[in-house]
């Protein structure tokens, strides 16, 4: 739908072709969603993207989660690259657009590469994932909805290449917990589940669980102390 310019001054402007698209789309009876082509370098800039993406938007149902693009522009280009931020920065941008899409009531998503979810990406604070890895399976080991698995793909009735995508529709949904940092498809999400639903765990804060963090000396004894049914102490 729309994107931000990779060059230093990183103008926003929008797909030319998107009312047409999205119009046609839902013609046809199609999901619909909507993403942008981030180059934010800043928490304001991650949130200037969530505005002027709801703008494009604004008129139509979606079906589907506003997606930020998070990706260099190219090996060794564009204003991200030469931004050189840290894990915790570009997270943070990321979380603001998905925060400020939230606050309007659109579900929200991130889209990027495996090699930008493990090394310039704190994934486990995201939330939703749309994951891009070329090739007939996943090695990702993170969580995510939506897999992206090639750029080339045939489609009958589409001139070109397409991309192609996989959206996995698990039997609950992420909803069932409300940790950000827990989702679907991780390898520790059930055992999180039943721990939380049976009152053991409770997370460091509301919406934060912490799966990578150390369990402390104090967290444990409370944990086994639920598990006994918190017993009356004398």
């Amino acid at each position: 739908a729309a994107f931000r310019g990779y060059a230093e001054a990183g103008n926003l402007a929008s797909d030319s072709r998107f009312v047409q698209n999205v119009e046609g789309a839902k013609a046809a009876g199609l999901k619909v969603g909507a993403y942008i082509f981030s180059q934010a370098i800043t928490v304001e800039e991650g949130r200037e993207e969530a505005q002027y993406l709801m703008n494009m938007v604004r008129g139509y149902d979606m079906d589907l989660p506003l997606v930020l693009d998070y990706e260099y522009a190219g090996t060794g280009t564009g204003r991200l690259y030469d931004a050189n931020l840290s894990k915790e920065e570009a997270t943070a941008i990321c979380n603001a657009f998905r925060d400020e899409v939230e606050k309007y009531g659109y579900e929200s998503m991130v889209y990027a590469n495996k090699w930008m979810l493990n090394d310039q990406l704190n994934a486990n604070e995201l939330g939703r994932i749309w994951l891009a890895e070329w090739g007939t399976s996943a090695t990702y080991t993170g969580g995510y909805e939506f897999w992206q698995c090639s750029d080339s793909g045939v489609i009958p009735g589409i001139n070109g290449l397409v991309d192609l995508d996989f959206w996995f529709e698990p039997t609950g949904t992420s909803s069932d917990l409300p940790f950000r940092d827990v989702q679907l498809g991780q390898w520790f999400y059930e055992d999180v589940k039943k721990s939380y639903e049976a009152g053991i765990v409770n997370g460091i804060t509301s919406q934060e669980f912490g799966p990578d963090e150390k369990v402390t000396r104090c967290q444990m004894v409370t944990m086994l102390y639920r598990m006994e049914g918190s017993p009356a102490v004398s």
